[in-house]
């Protein structure tokens, strides 16, 4: 999605394994060829990152195609910079109130559901302050760009947040004149689970799904019956795997401090911005990787446990581990998993301490 705030955010390039590592190039649109006539794989270029879709059996083209087109419709729709898109139209509204589809509904509510329970460590409305950092346009491969506004330039900012007065009625959606929102945080995780459902709405029992680093796969095993494994990568080297997931039907998520960043002055300022100091989220983290059916949710939890920090993430998780799991990797490298991924993750990297969160 050009000019896109992809806030959490950029996500952490999760590299599936077992099946393929992404890559950083390619044409827009670039549909690969395979041996196997039951497997269908697409690449293509939505929402600012490159894309990959894989489907098993019969359907699979057509499922995939559609695919594409449903999450580049979203594109144009979620983007706040695309004049008469719904996020443009909700970020001019002036205060008013401005009739959206079942999908905007369905991620601001969730978003709002996850902001009230956080304490507003997920808030959507951060997009200004994004913007007065240079987040929105920032070249990820030219880590010199962005700005580092004043204290002054953040306070008027900050002013302008007003999630929580986010209206939903019916069909309509309303916020504080002067407040911008930005899908950034949840997006592709509602664009992966969308494209999860409408492949299996095609019959497909088997698929995986990975919108620029966010996978999703469909089916509790691959093909051959033996487990999804998808490769978590290494912060500290973007080469390399933290470690190794092993999984069914699911939704794994990352958001790192890494991705997407500039230096000035020798300090380093990520996009992940805390909605309380309207600067980087300094609570100690470089990662957070979310395991979790939804990938709406996966997506929007995120980039909240990593704003949160340790120990209130795990406080978090404890009160909701029956939902979703995590990965957290902490700047003195400490990989701190949850015990509902006792025997699904195994380390790869070295120099990292691994603890188990019970």
């Amino acid at each position: 999605m050009k000019n896109f705030n992809l806030s959490r955010k950029f996500a952490l390039i999760l590299c599936l394994a077992m099946l393929f590592s992404l890559c950083a190039c390619g044409s827009r649109e670039e549909t690969l060829s395979t041996d196997d006539s039951s497997e269908a794989h697409k690449q293509f270029f939505a929402m600012d990152t490159i894309m990959t879709v894989t489907a098993y059996g019969k359907g699979g083209d057509e499922g995939i195609a559609q695919v594409v087109e449903e999450i580049t419709e979203m594109d144009n729709t979620l983007d706040p910079a695309v004049r008469n898109s719904e996020a443009f139209k909700i970020n001019n509204a002036h205060g008013g109130a401005t009739q959206v589809s079942e999908g905007i509904l369905t991620m601001l509510k969730r978003a709002k559901e996850i902001y009230d329970d956080t304490d507003g460590a997920l808030d959507l409305s951060t997009y200004p302050l994004s913007q007065l950092w240079g987040f929105i346009d920032l070249d990820v491969e030219n880590h010199e760009e962005g700005n580092v506004p004043s204290e002054e330039q953040i306070q008027e900012k900050l002013k302008l947040l007003g999630f929580d007065s986010l209206t939903i009625e019916d069909q309509s959606v309303s916020l504080p004149n002067g407040t911008e929102i930005s899908f950034g945080a949840v997006a592709k995780g509602y664009a992966s689970d969308t494209a999860v459902e409408t492949l299996r709405s095609r019959g497909i029992k088997s698929a995986i799904v990975s919108l620029g680093g966010n996978v999703q796969t469909l089916g509790d095993t691959k093909p051959d019956g033996s487990s999804w494994n998808v490769a978590v990568q290494d912060p500290n080297d973007p080469s390399g795997y933290l470690g190794l997931l092993e999984a069914g039907e699911t939704a794994i998520i990352t958001s790192g401090s890494y991705e997407r960043y500039f230096e000035k002055d020798g300090v380093r300022y990520h996009h992940i911005l805390d909605p309380k100091t309207g600067r980087p989220a300094d609570t100690g983290l470089v990662s957070v990787t979310i395991v979790c059916s939804s990938g709406l949710t996966a997506d929007a939890l995120s980039t909240a446990m990593f704003v949160l920090g340790t120990d209130k993430a795990t406080e978090y998780w404890r009160a909701h581990s029956d939902e979703f799991q995590m990965v957290m990797v902490t700047t003195d490298n400490q990989v701190l998993y949850t015990s509902g991924l006792s025997d699904k993750f195994t380390m790869i990297a070295k120099d990292y301490t691994a603890s188990e969160i019970s």
